[in-house]
């Protein structure tokens, strides 16, 4: 059933999942994001994935240095910070509640393209859709309910381990080369 969601609705928003491609709809680390940025987009509510964003796939914790970038972002930003993850592991959100009480980790929701998250989202930080900030290192998940839910959307490069890839990297490896694939196909 999500699956064909995901088809059709990345072959109704096609164009728009192909201005990701572009490095102006792109970061390489989500820590390259500022508060002014995010200030100048008018951005109440930042979404961010965990796996890939964060972290690399399956930990629990996110990256040191994105720790310092969460902090530091939690102080100096007005906005509210949450987590939406189509693997919203309950050792994640205790990790995140220990250590990052201010963010709001989302679960219970339809998984990603699904736009139900977002909704949530927009609901809890009161604010319009196009006030919410996802970001994703996927095409077809994170950014394609950007664009279902009418929320903006930034495309990064996967976080990854310093030393070197893990198996399962690997297959989300594949499934975002996949992502681009179709996206190229969606756009013929």
């Amino acid at each position: 059933m999500r699956f064909y969601y995901t088809m059709k609705q990345g072959w109704r928003h096609r164009r728009a999942l192909t201005a990701f491609l572009k490095p102006s709809h792109q970061l390489k680390h989500v820590n390259q994001l500022s508060p002014n940025q995010l200030d100048f987009m008018s951005i109440k509510a930042l979404s961010l994935d965990f796996d890939g964003v964060l972290a690399p796939h399956g930990e629990v914790a996110p990256l040191p240095e994105i720790e310092i970038w969460l902090h530091g972002l939690l102080q100096t930003w007005s906005g509210q910070v949450f987590i939406l993850s189509n693997k919203p592991f309950d050792e994640r959100e205790a990790y995140l509640r220990a250590h990052f009480p201010k963010i709001t980790f989302i679960k219970h929701v339809a998984k990603k393209p699904y736009p139900d998250g977002l909704n949530q989202i927009r609901k809890l930080a009161h604010c319009r859709s196009e006030e919410v900030l996802m970001v994703d290192d996927r095409l077809l998940t994170g950014m394609l309910a950007a664009m279902i839910s009418g929320s903006q959307g930034l495309w990064i490069h996967p976080a990854v381990r310093k030393h070197g890839w893990h198996r399962h990297e690997l297959f989300f490896a594949f499934l975002r080369k996949l992502d681009r694939c179709l996206v190229g196909v969606f756009n013929h």
